[in-house]
C-alpha cells in the first residue's frame, strides 16, 4: 500500500487532532518536520475501536492489523504551552507500515 510523504496538519492546543483512521489495515504516522525546537509532540492512539491509550511523547507511532479490527485512529495535540504547532508527517499504511 501507499507511503504518503508530507502530509501537514496544524494542531491546536486544547483540542486532540486525528491524524489517520483506518480499519482492518496497518498503518504508522512518523514526523518528518515540525515549527519549533520540537522533536516529539503528545499522540494518543484509539485501539480496537474501543481501547483510548493516554497521551505519549513520540516521533512515530504505529498500529497493527490487531489493534485495528475493527477500527484504529493515532491522533495528537500540541506539547504544553504551545498554542499552535504546524507539523509535517509521514503516513504508511498495509506492507508498508
Amino acid at each position: 500500500m501507499p507511503v504518503l510523504p508530507n502530509q501537514q496538519v496544524t494542531l491546536v492546543s486544547g483540542q486532540t487532532t486525528l491524524l489517520h483512521q483506518a480499519r482492518f489495515k496497518r498503518f504508522s504516522v512518523t514526523l518528518t518536520g515540525i515549527a519549533g525546537e520540537f522533536t516529539t509532540i503528545p499522540f494518543k492512539t484509539l485501539k480496537n475501536g474501543r481501547v483510548e491509550s493516554d497521551f505519549f511523547e513520540a516521533s512515530s507511532v504505529r498500529l497493527n492489523l490487531f489493534q485495528v479490527i475493527p477500527l484504529g485512529q493515532i491522533l495528537a495535540t500540541t506539547p504544553a504551552g504551545v498554542a499552535s504547532l504546524d507539523i509535517i508527517f509521514e503516513l504508511r499504511t498495509g506492507p508498508d507500515a
